[in-house]
């Protein structure tokens, strides 16, 4: 009889540690706040891997009403899933998927315990930023956007010397198709230049700071040493505290407070949605959200990304990037993803809306012009 009774507490207790887990971490989530919970051995809530917490991504699952695919010992992917919602990863990387958008965390997915786990920073900064918006801090509505075309003058940027091209040029040629796309669903909108000019990098941010801007868009061409590298990135100021997507480790550096931290959670919905539009429309492919220390992000005061429109050391996508149909198609894609960035803050934020300016669908680019009996093709939202 007494082992009965023993049986029987330590499973009521092996149920009372899942529940007061469940319950810690619903805080630890929702405050930031890590309370680390005595468990069971095989009940892990968090743990601390190289100095970083780790949430087990079954109690993320659980905290955001999702659920997480079953797996086995062997499996080294994991899916977490809901209406309209899927997180993917794979052990020991990185690069994790967001509604079908890559992001590249901090950290790496670890499993351990036979179960995953992820980053306690990667959540905050990089899932609870996307999938939780209505978390977000508050910003004065969108009104001037400020477009930063890379590079100019003496400073031409990346080349294809093969094909004729300067990165400084082509980013002119998008930024003025960009401008006059924005300006059209009643955005103002100053260029950092307009023109064959050089600026250093840290005024093209000072423009924006000046100004009060609401946005900073870079625009940007890649290149790579291996000619058949092509795609499309876009880029966020990291976290304070956080590496670069570049490397796993801390330095000094990065445990400073710059500018750019002012809004690293607006920034990431920002990259997200650029990042997601420009691969759906251009079929370029996605080399993810990832984050950088960049002087014009370090140093902007507004939400801001530096977006590389596509690789001009490749041959076929340093020919598109050229092409004023193609251009177009980055145009539609960069303000399609402005437009559902706003969208998505006017819907969790409506409490702080004052709307100088109402956000439009986009106009196509390659429509005709529109007149009272042809407007402009809607975008669904």
């Amino acid at each position: 009889m007494e082992k009965i009774e023993n049986d029987q507490n330590r499973k009521q207790m092996r149920r009372l540690y899942k529940v007061i887990g469940l319950l810690l971490l619903s805080l630890f989530l929702a405050t930031g706040v890590f309370v680390y919970a005595n468990s069971t051995a095989d009940e892990h809530q968090a743990i601390v891997y190289k100095g970083e917490t780790y949430i087990c991504a079954d109690l993320i699952a659980k905290s955001m009403k999702l659920s997480l695919s079953p797996y086995n010992d062997k499996d080294k992917a994991f899916s977490i899933t809901g209406p309209g919602i899927n997180i993917s990863g794979e052990e020991h990387r990185r690069d994790v998927k967001i509604c079908g958008v890559i992001v590249t965390f901090s950290f790496p997915v670890i499993k351990a315990n036979g179960q995953f786990y992820i980053a306690k920073s990667d959540y905050d900064n990089s899932i609870s930023p996307i999938l939780s918006p209505g978390k977000n801090p508050a910003l004065k509505p969108l009104h001037r956007i400020i477009i930063d075309a890379g590079h100019g003058a003496h400073d031409s940027g990346t080349q294809n010397k093969t094909l004729g091209l300067q990165e400084k040029n082509i980013t002119l040629q998008v930024s003025n198709l960009l401008a006059e796309s924005l300006g059209a669903q009643g955005y103002e909108v100053i260029l950092t230049r307009n023109q064959d000019k050089f600026l250093t990098l840290e005024e093209r941010p000072d423009i924006a700071n000046k100004l009060d801007a609401d946005l900073f868009i870079s625009l940007h061409c890649n290149a790579a040493a291996n000619a058949t590298v092509k795609g499309i990135e876009v880029f966020a100021f990291p976290s304070q505290g956080h590496p670069p997507s570049n490397r796993d480790t801390i330095q000094p550096t990065d445990k400073q407070y710059y500018n750019g931290n002012q809004n690293n959670a607006w920034s990431m919905v920002l990259a997200y949605y650029i990042q997601r539009q420009l691969v759906t429309e251009t079929k370029s492919p996605d080399r993810g959200v990832k984050r950088q220390r960049f002087i014009v992000l370090r140093d902007a005061k507004c939400p801001a990304v530096l977006v590389e429109l596509g690789f001009l050391s490749n041959a076929t996508e340093g020919a598109l990037l050229s092409d004023s149909q193609y251009q177009k198609s980055l145009v539609k894609a960069l303000s399609e993803g402005i437009f559902y960035y706003w969208k998505t803050y006017e819907k969790t934020h409506p409490q702080q809306q004052t709307k100088p300016v109402i956000a439009q669908p986009p106009p196509d680019p390659n429509a005709p012009p529109a007149t009272p009996d042809t407007p402009a093709r809607p975008l669904k939202f």
